[in-house]
């Protein structure tokens, strides 16, 4: 099946793909949940800084040969509360991503400890935790080599924390990846000429500013909707020091009251209309700029424009 991004959102049928895997660096079976709660943080930190392109999964219910036993009966089972409140104790140097589900197959309880894929790695522990005769040490970064994690006494190899760190700060991505990844630490953009220019507060060589005039009587249906008529296209680009990373056509809408992505026209076969993706560069980089009122889903839902989850 290979790599897995699933948001949390795992249904049955994901479940059953998942179970078509065996061990790997995200994905960990257990017969039992484990009786001693260090024994559980450890399995999780493992999991977390492993390394691998995918979400990660740590089954209970299922053994090392892929059989499921269920975990119906499993004194130490805990609820995905349980789990939370015992991160949230654990002291970990960073929020966690994960959420805990549970699933019939054939008969029998299968719980499903669903970490989401983060770039912000490393994750380790602030302090020591210690039940019984285990351990986890403080600052110490556990991962998993292949489908084996590394033990509580021992640490990480040195190559596979340097890609940690270089992950969390994206050495290893493009000038473009690493925008894309910038563009949603909306408090870190300084504005020093209105929303004509504005930098990254940790990184200043990025930087978005206005590019050329487009159109100075842009019209298009969703724009007349507007108190004023009046709209004017122009290019945003993102730059990288002196480089242009990307050009965006946006749109100054309501006598430049607004600075809105230009969305995407809809085939009249389709019902007609506009549409933009939630997901997608123009309208991430939109809620940078200083909209006069409301915010860029209420202002572009107004406008007739279809927002795409």
């Amino acid at each position: 099946m290979g790599y897995i991004h699933c948001g949390g959102n795992v249904n049955e049928k994901d479940l059953l793909d998942l179970l078509g895997n065996s061990e790997s660096e995200w994905l960990d079976y257990k017969q039992q949940w484990p009786d001693n709660t260090v024994t559980l943080i450890h399995d999780l930190l493992c999991l977390m800084n492993a390394y691998a392109e995918s979400d990660r999964f740590l089954v209970f219910g299922v053994d090392d040969s892929q059989n499921v036993v269920g975990v119906e009966s499993d004194d130490n089972r805990k609820s995905a509360a349980e789990v939370h409140d015992l991160i949230r104790n654990s002291k970990f140097n960073r929020s966690t991503s994960l959420n805990v589900k549970s699933f019939d197959v054939h008969g029998k309880t299968v719980d499903v400890v669903i970490i989401a894929d983060r770039p912000d790695k490393p994750f380790y522990l602030k302090a020591d935790k210690r039940k019984g005769k285990e351990t986890i040490r403080a600052g110490v970064i556990y991962t998993r080599l292949g489908s084996t994690n590394i033990p509580l006494k021992e640490c990480a190899p040195d190559d596979l924390v340097e890609l940690m760190w270089r992950e969390r700060f994206g050495f290893d991505l493009t000038p473009l990846e690493r925008f894309e990844r910038l563009v949603d630490e909306r408090s870190e953009w300084v504005h020093v000429e209105d929303d004509s220019y504005i930098y990254h507060n940790k990184y200043p060589e990025f930087t978005i500013c206005d590019g050329k005039g487009l159109n100075l009587d842009f019209k298009e249906s969703w724009t007349v909707k507007f108190m004023s008529c009046r709209a004017s296209s122009f290019e945003v680009e993102l730059k990288y020091h002196s480089t242009i990373l990307k050009r965006l056509v946006f749109v100054n809408c309501d006598g430049g009251r607004y600075r809105l992505p230009l969305p995407d026209p809809i085939h009249k076969d389709n019902g007609g209309g506009y549409k933009i993706e939630k997901d997608s560069l123009a309208f991430r980089v939109a809620h940078l700029f200083s909209q006069a009122f409301d915010d860029i889903e209420t202002i572009l839902r107004g406008a007739g424009v279809n927002i795409i989850e």
